[in-house]
């Protein structure tokens, strides 16, 4: 018994007549979801690793650039793709995350990352 495919779209142009190659047809959900890579402004949770769902949230720089905006959710979940932590004694660089994100939130994403938000990557359904 054959099991029923994942909704799929093509990735090349088909001639009349070929046969598709299933490399040919990609996933649909994932023509849906792209990656960016955010840096976190504050530290992140040793639970947040690559699968985790987790929520953005930005705050705006204030106009006279005197400290940020109240923070707002930019993102309710995003995925983990890869966490890069760095954790020398003197890296003031902190946590870059690659998150798998809608496309239609993208622009969204860029423009608080390219306005000077201040990002933080909380995970979702953390316990206390």
């Amino acid at each position: 018994e054959q099991q029923p495919r994942e909704p799929a779209r093509r990735s090349r142009t088909i001639a009349e007549g070929e046969l598709v190659p299933t490399a040919a047809a990609a996933d649909a959900d994932k023509s849906r979801t792209t990656t960016v890579v955010v840096q976190s402004s504050v530290r992140v949770p040793s639970a947040v690793s690559t699968g985790a769902v987790v929520e953005v949230w930005a705050a705006a720089p204030l106009a006279d650039g005197k400290g940020f905006a109240e923070p707002r959710v930019l993102l309710a979940e995003a995925t983990v793709a890869s966490v890069e932590r760095d954790s020398g004694p003197l890296s003031a660089k902190g946590t870059s995350l690659e998150l798998a994100v809608d496309r239609a939130r993208v622009g969204e994403v860029l423009a608080a990352l390219s306005g000077g938000s201040a990002v933080s990557v909380v995970p979702v359904g953390a316990r206390s």
